[in-house]
């Protein structure tokens, strides 16, 4: 009799924690806040290796196939703006996805190497790779947040900012879902060098770090980014005749850190895990106006005041 009731006890509290899931937690958090960006961060199972290709693949089949706690191979990043508009407050989610990542493996096995990671603003000379994307709703993430609260891999990093900045972001989001739906780019690209202000598509943290820059949050949108610096011998470029094979890849062990022989190239781009590193940076910071322990102890919710200083908009007067 005592093992059934401890059972159903066990049941009863498992379905209490289900139910408090992501949008009661957000509503508690962040939602409460006028004018506030916040991103929800999904971690990779495994931290991603960049010291070298070979190293790069392993921690990407590790996170794919070694008991992962997310399909988000790469980890992942989602966007929300809440802001207030006179009397009334807006609100709109939006992520940039991918339909499926394995059309990468395509990609590589053509020869492309980590030209992947190319955007034609920065090396004109090599192409921009990219597979068929979609946008995250929060329709269908919802799910996703509650499972990853429950495997504690669920962090929600968040901004107040001033209101002009923060419609700036919800517009520019805006704007993104609508030429998703009436184009072929935008969130219909999915694209590590695509450049999401330009709306030919995204990766999710460059999606996210677009968001952040409409923010005006220059300085937190460039601590995400990982700069590599890329040997030639790896940067492929198929339609050209410049194959980069998988064995390449795998049975070379050039460095990414610029030290090798012979001509490199730098690449920077934005990775979720920096934003995880930030997140924790800044925990304990003087502009922490929020924060909260969750599930876990590798799960956080953070909120900070990036509002001008009231000072900056009082006009000084010498005599007073």
């Amino acid at each position: 009799m005592k093992g059934l009731i401890f059972s159903i006890l066990v049941l009863l509290l498992h379905q209490n924690r289900t139910y408090a899931g992501f949008s009661s937690l957000a509503n508690e958090t962040y939602r409460k806040h006028p004018n506030t960006i916040t991103v929800q961060i999904i971690r990779s199972s495994y931290p991603l290796d960049w010291t070298s290709s070979r190293n790069l693949l392993v921690s990407i089949l590790k996170n794919r196939y070694w008991f992962p706690k997310t399909n988000s191979t790469l980890g992942h990043v989602t966007v929300e703006a809440n802001c207030s508009l006179g009397e009334n407050e807006v609100r709109i989610f939006s992520g940039q996805g991918v339909k499926n990542l394995m059309n990468f493996k395509e990609k590589i096995l053509a020869g492309y190497g980590l030209s992947l990671i190319n955007s034609p603003k920065d090396y004109s000379d090599l192409p921009l790779v990219t597979v068929e994307g979609k946008l995250n709703t929060i329709e269908e993430m919802k799910a996703k947040f509650d499972l990853q609260m429950e495997r504690d891999n669920l962090s929600l990093l968040s901004f107040q900012v001033e209101q002009e900045s923060c419609l700036d972001a919800y517009l520019f989001i805006r704007e993104y879902i609508r030429k998703t739906n009436q184009t072929p780019l935008a969130g219909n690209k999915y694209g590590f060098g695509a450049d999401p202000l330009r709306f030919e598509g995204a990766g999710c943290a460059p999606f996210v770090q677009a968001v952040l820059k409409k923010a005006g949050l220059d300085e937190v949108a460039m601590e995400m980014n990982q700069t590599l610096q890329v040997p030639r011998e790896l940067l492929g470029d198929p339609k050209n005749g410049k194959i980069v094979s998988l064995l390449d890849l795998l049975s070379t062990d050039y460095a990414l850190d610029g030290n090798v022989s012979g001509g490199t190239r730098t690449f920077s781009f934005p990775d979720p895990e920096r934003l995880y590193q930030f997140l924790l940076k800044n925990y304990s910071s003087n502009i922490v106006l929020e924060k909260q322990s969750l599930e876990g102890d590798d799960s956080y919710y953070l909120l900070l005041n990036f509002r001008k200083p009231v000072l900056e908009n009082i006009d000084s007067d010498p005599s007073v």
